[in-house]
């Protein structure tokens, strides 16, 4: 496993009100990267909006994609582009939505869960949290994503055949309520100020933990909101 290489994207939240900063600056590799002037926009998203997700139980959330322009004329997709309605959804760890509510992880019947190639003969089991969405790449290579774009918070398996060294990658997305402002509803405030999280353990075969998300991962953060100042 190649630590130094591992990649995580994920949005953030910060302090104030207003705006959304959008940016193109990304990692390519360790020494070779691509920067761009940041995009600011201002105001809610009030363009193309859609439904990806809606979840009636506790806590109910409606999961919503815009688009809105920032102030050098581009058009952005908020919170975020995903292949939520495309890719292959992960298989649930633990899930509300689909019934799936095991007690423990030895109450999870792991050899029911297919096996995706990523490369190689080696068998590799990743074990991931995402507040709120999460798409899982090896090598490049997007192996799943989140079936729970929003709420009810759950948690994914991902098995996969890869060969070391490999690299993970995982496109986490704090969704918002209020597209392009990165305001959230919560406890009846119609703006709260979202938060993000991100959990994720890798195993090999023998149940040895190769991998887990700590400080030694790399992070690109590509859109915050909201904002005070630019």
């Amino acid at each position: 496993m190649n630590l130094n290489r591992i990649s995580v994207l994920s949005t953030a939240n910060l302090l104030a009100f207003f705006a959304a900063v959008h940016s193109m600056a990304y990692a390519q590799s360790p020494d070779v990267t691509t920067d761009q002037k940041p995009s600011f926009t201002q105001g809610e998203a009030q363009t193309d909006i859609a439904k990806l997700y809606q979840w009636m139980g506790s806590n109910p959330r409606i999961a919503n994609v815009g688009t809105i322009k920032s102030t050098d004329g581009k058009e952005w997709t908020v919170p975020a582009k995903t292949h939520f309605q495309s890719a292959t959804r992960a298989a649930d760890l633990y899930n509300e939505a689909n019934g799936v509510t095991p007690d423990g992880i030895e109450n999870v019947d792991l050899k029911t869960i297919p096996v995706i190639d990523a490369g190689g003969n080696e068998l590799f089991t990743a074990y991931v949290f995402g507040d709120n969405y999460f798409e899982f790449y090896v090598n490049g290579k997007l192996l799943a994503v989140d079936p729970v774009p929003m709420t009810p918070f759950n948690s994914n398996v991902i098995r996969f055949k890869s060969k070391r060294p490999f690299t993970i990658g995982i496109m986490g997305v704090d969704w918002e309520e209020r597209l392009g402002l990165g305001f959230e509803q919560f406890r009846g405030a119609p703006f709260h100020q979202g938060d993000a999280g991100l959990v994720a353990v890798i195993k090999d075969a023998d149940g040895e933990t190769i991998a887990i998300t700590d400080a030694s991962w790399k992070a690109q953060t590509y859109y915050t909101a909201p904002l005070k100042t630019k």
